[in-house]
């Protein structure tokens, strides 16, 4: 194999900074105040003529607890990827592939919670939902499909 193929570089270094980028937002930045989250919905409620029951607000403050854990899960997944590659640890493409099903995991389960936890039902709509799975077994699939075709990753994480 050519030395070129053994840094990281191209697609691959794509991935590691889409992932810091990835662990910045999500462990960093994108946490929601379940308490906050109930009062813009309650207020959206009351612009449009709906109320709230507490097993709605509770529902609701469950379905932000949940996701400020998943997105801490997935945000540490990332940055814990994008170092493991830097290092060129050896089974870092085997961490990639867990983090890539935590994705879909996360993503069947954005689709799946607004119906099982009780919500209002204008926020079942704008929570969750196909969009978010699909674009999970999007990304999954293409870094997944990376991942075994490349020669790169081929070149610098074999165990041979």
């Amino acid at each position: 194999m050519s030395d070129s193929l053994n840094k990281i570089r191209g697609w691959l270094l794509f991935y590691v900074i889409l992932n810091f980028i990835v662990a910045a937002f999500l462990v960093f930045w994108k946490f929601s105040n379940a308490d906050e989250v109930v009062e813009a919905f309650k207020l959206i409620a009351g612009l449009t003529g709906q109320s709230m029951s507490e097993a709605e607000i509770a529902g609701l403050k469950s379905f932000i607890q949940i996701n400020n854990i998943l997105n801490i899960i997935t945000g540490v997944l990332a940055l814990v990827v994008a170092i493991t590659i830097v290092i060129k640890f050896k089974k870092a493409i085997l961490i990639a592939k867990i983090q890539l099903g935590v994705t879909l995991l996360v993503g069947v389960l954005g689709m799946i919670l607004p119906s099982i936890l009780t919500l209002p039902a204008f926020a079942k709509e704008h929570l969750g939902g196909m969009v978010g799975l699909i674009s999970a077994v999007i990304w999954a699939g293409l870094w997944f499909a990376y991942f075994l075709k490349s020669k790169r990753v081929q070149a610098i994480f074999s165990e041979k």
